[in-house]
């Protein structure tokens, strides 16, 4: 039974993921042609799915302590990253679909911190590109100067704390 609930979550959570990673290279795409309007779009459809992401990982890790209380004899397992990754300890090796889901989850954490490193690396070059652009006779536009620094700013960070938090639970 909590196995099951476990394999719903875990998938749930899955889906949440590829959703947001998809949402972060449309965020690349969009600094890289300089498109503020799909920017902004594209960070403002970013929060519904880091309120799922939040709820569906929440309901993951309530799954896994309860797989943890189970088994007393794994207690040293004391993060959820710790547990997420021992989870073929606490669920039994031969739960192929659980340990998975475990996996995708994990490489799909390890792909959206790459994927938000890449765009706050690009957008601080445009930003870094606007400062010589002031010495320039050529107008160029620039993503900087048309994105609210808020938005762009507060939704990839929230991305990177809950990747990170993710991380060292897990």
């Amino acid at each position: 039974m909590i196995d099951e609930a476990l394999k719903i979550a875990m998938s749930a959570l899955v889906n949440v993921l590829r959703e947001l990673l998809a949402n972060m290279e449309e965020e690349q795409y969009a600094i890289m042609a300089q498109n503020a309007p799909a920017f902004q779009v594209i960070m403002n459809s970013r929060e519904p799915l880091l309120n799922s992401m939040q709820a569906f990982r929440g309901a993951m890790v309530q799954e896994i302590n309860k797989l943890k209380d189970l088994h007393p004899e794994h207690a040293d397992l004391e993060s959820d990253q710790e547990r997420l990754k021992n989870l073929a300890r606490l669920a039994g090796a031969d739960n192929i679909e659980l340990l998975t889901l475990r996996d995708q989850i994990l490489a799909l954490s390890e792909q959206m911190e790459k994927q938000n490193s890449y765009n706050k690396l690009l957008l601080g070059n445009q930003q870094n590109e606007s400062d010589t652009e002031n010495y320039s006779h050529q107008y160029k536009p620039r993503l900087a100067a048309r994105v609210k620094p808020q938005k762009s700013s507060i939704l990839p960070k929230q991305i990177l704390q809950t990747i990170e938090r993710t991380a060292e639970e897990n």
